[in-house]
């Protein structure tokens, strides 16, 4: 046969998957997107519990915390990051039960949160007013803390519909029972 490509013959190739290459094929689309399902709805659930338990101890700190004052903030402690980048925490100066405390924040922020000479209105725990709490400092925090789990939310529901489309675009099909296409193809 010469068609201007050789003498190479034509073949009709029309490869249809056997149903044991099919079943395979689809158990195995079925077991990986259910582990996926898995590992997303976990990492969901890390990203969701860890800011929910995050968010609950600052939560605990807040109510403990009763006593408000204005405090100077007569310092920034700066580290410096693995990564090269600089964090400033203010350290808060207020006077409590007739005794000055300095107080560095827990919170580190970039830029600074406040400049040395700043007030700050800051609540102290009154039976240890070392135990500060910056309503400033936290909102930013808890503003991170709500996007966590947000994003825990979302993965866990994207993880859920994996799961169901896995589970239900690979089941196997009774045969006694015609496909729509094949209703309308045929």
């Amino acid at each position: 046969m010469n068609n201007n490509y050789g003498n190479y013959p034509q073949y009709n190739v029309n490869y249809a998957a056997s149903p044991q290459q099919q079943d395979s094929g689809r158990k195995a689309l079925r077991i990986g997107g259910v582990i996926f399902a898995v590992i997303l709805i976990g990492m969901a659930a890390i990203f969701f519990l860890v800011s929910t338990v995050i968010s609950r101890i600052f939560d605990e700190i807040n109510e403990q915390c009763t006593e408000k004052t204005t405090a100077v903030v007569s310092d920034n402690v700066k580290k410096t990051n693995d990564d090269g980048g600089t964090t400033f925490a203010p350290v808060y100066t207020f006077t409590a039960n007739g005794q000055i405390y300095n107080v560095q924040s827990t919170f580190y922020s970039s830029p600074a949160l406040y400049e040395i000479g700043d007030t700050a209105e800051i609540q102290y725990d009154p039976s240890d007013p070392k135990q500060v709490y910056d309503p400033k400092a936290v909102k930013t925090f808890e503003t991170i803390m709500n996007v966590f789990r947000y994003i825990g939310i979302g993965a866990a529901a994207f993880g859920v519909l994996v799961m169901i489309l896995a589970l239900v675009l690979t089941r196997k099909r009774d045969p006694a029972v015609r496909d729509e296409l094949d209703y309308y193809n045929g």
